[in-house]
């Protein structure tokens, strides 16, 4: 088994990314002298700028049909000898399928099984990370590391030190992180009100310094809010890029989190992490490492598939979970008065 051009469609969500880390790893170390590609969203690119395993990265963000075709005409030139597509839509296996590369290996999803030439048995209730080294273990292709990683530069630390710096914040601080919104199916997200509830009792009874990271797309729950927290706080949200983010975070006492892309940056950064789990499976999802904490509740309708989590109309799986039940917990993962 000789593949000298490697095609790896990614995943196309951060938290999925992270996840997937072990992938590439294990692909390079079986194809050390290969041309290793892999395909991603833009909004995942940061981090895969600075992985060592792979030899180029293309980004994908098609507006129009010309975009699609002249990204086709794109990898069909390189004529590569396999995909592997970690990515589990129509469109992924479709682009291969008419590239011409003729090994196409991946899971049957979205009805297009007929389009791969190796179809991965679906495997259902097993971790993010062994679900998608299963794609490759199906290749026969040898395991030795399953840790997910993440590759921060030098200028990533300096941003870290100087926002520090800059916001006078000292390792013997208590210093909690607060990931307050998702992306995607908003009945992952723990009530903005609890999470203001939470910010204040930190700093009223422990004098936490706060940080709310978020994306841009955050911005509009941030807006809602601040009508609820009365503390003072410091405000990251949708101004770092995903590396930015990791420097910071992993250097946080502690990150409160909603099941979200950065509780998984976080956890592989190293960070200490209180998870918040309603609707999705943590057996499936949850954060890597041995430095997390999860709190789910048991409630008959959790956890539910998507197309039934897009249609929920009361998230009592995250409703249920208590402010003190979420401070408590804090103390559980880091010492009191760090």
């Amino acid at each position: 088994m000789n593949y000298s051009k490697i095609f790896i469609r990614g995943v196309d969500w951060v938290g999925t990314l992270v996840l997937a880390t072990p992938v590439y790893r294990t692909v390079r170390e079986n194809f050390p002298e290969s041309k290793i590609t892999v395909c991603v969203r833009p909004w995942s690119m940061n981090l895969l700028e600075t992985c060592p395993y792979i030899d180029e990265i293309l980004v994908y963000n098609p507006s129009n049909i010309f975009d699609r075709i002249k990204f086709l005409k794109k990898i069909k030139k390189e004529k590569y000898d396999i995909a592997i597509l970690l990515s589990g839509n129509f469109e992924s296996a479709l682009l291969c399928f008419l590239a011409g590369i003729k090994k196409r290996i991946g899971y049957p999803y979205d009805h297009r099984g007929f389009l791969l030439t190796d179809v991965v048995p679906e495997i259902q209730d097993k971790y993010c990370v062994s679900h998608l080294l299963n794609i490759v273990e199906t290749l026969g292709l040898k395991i030795k590391n399953r840790t997910p990683e993440i590759w921060l530069t030098e200028e990533d630390k300096k941003f870290a030190d100087d926002f520090f710096e800059k916001n006078n914040l000292k390792n013997s601080d208590l210093i909690v992180g607060i990931g307050f919104g998702v992306r995607g199916e908003e009945s992952r997200m723990w009530p903005l009100q609890n999470f203001a509830e939470l910010i204040n009792l930190l700093y009223e009874k422990d004098g936490a310094k706060i940080i709310l990271f978020g994306s841009k797309y955050d911005e509009k729950y941030l807006f809602n809010m601040k009508n609820f927290i009365k503390v003072p706080f410091i405000n990251l949200v949708g101004q770092t890029t995903l590396r930015q983010f990791a420097s910071v975070v992993k250097r946080c006492s502690v990150y409160v989190t909603n099941d979200t892309g950065g509780m998984h940056i976080a956890s592989v950064s190293g960070a200490k992490v209180v998870a918040l789990f309603g609707p999705t499976s943590f057996l499936r999802w949850g954060p890597f490492g041995d430095n997390c904490v999860i709190i789910n509740k048991k409630i008959d309708c959790s956890p539910c598939e998507f197309k039934k989590m897009k249609n929920c109309k009361d998230n009592i799986c995250m409703k249920n979970i208590k402010v003190e039940e979420v401070y408590q917990k804090i103390f559980e993962v880091i010492p009191k008065n760090v």
